[in-house]
């Protein structure tokens, strides 16, 4: 099953706020809210609202997208065929199908 966006802000906030070396109690201060507010939103027991997400991002140097996953990714589908195998158009409809089985095996 995948992740809910709630789930994915929260493991992307403990992930760049301990990258950037910063306890819960100092991005607590910084945004000014307390530091179990941090926990809370790490843990994903409560959501971060969008105007401190937005805070958040620039103390980070991210963007929501970040926080969110939603970056356009290298596709790594292609390391997987050589040279000129498959058109751009067959490789489209690699990943078309790719996520048609993801979609299914997601139903069941």
């Amino acid at each position: 099953m995948s992740e809910n966006i709630k789930e994915i802000v929260a493991k992307n906030l403990l992930f760049y706020r301990k990258k950037n070396k910063i306890t819960q109690k100092e991005l607590a201060d910084q945004l000014g809210v307390k530091h179990n507010a941090i926990s809370s939103w790490e843990n994903g027991v409560n959501s971060i609202d969008i105007d401190t997400l937005f805070k958040v991002c620039k103390i980070f140097g991210v963007t929501v997208n970040d926080m969110y996953d939603m970056n356009d990714r290298p596709n790594t589908i292609a390391a997987h065929f050589d040279g000129e195998e498959y058109t751009e158009e067959q490789l489209e409809r690699i990943k078309a199908f790719a996520k048609f089985i993801k979609e299914q095996d997601s139903n069941k």
